[in-house]
């Protein structure tokens, strides 16, 4: 896309999709795994606005 330089692209990727990604693999194999329901949720709920934010931040920094 000719809409974000490389750096803004990497950081959205990294954000948008690795980050998560992590998160959620490493609290899926860990000893709380998915058993345990309000750290779960308090996770999840953390997660969204860092998904809306890092969208919304590409969204302002896009070039014309």
């Amino acid at each position: 896309s000719v809409h974000w330089t490389a750096v803004q692209k990497s950081t959205g990727v990294l954000v948008t999709a690795v980050l998560p990604t992590a998160v959620i693999a490493t609290w899926n194999l860990s000893s709380g795994g998915p058993s345990g329901g309000a750290p779960a949720l308090a996770a999840n709920l953390a997660m969204l606005p860092l998904l809306t934010g890092a969208a919304a931040w590409l969204w302002r920094a896009r070039r014309p």
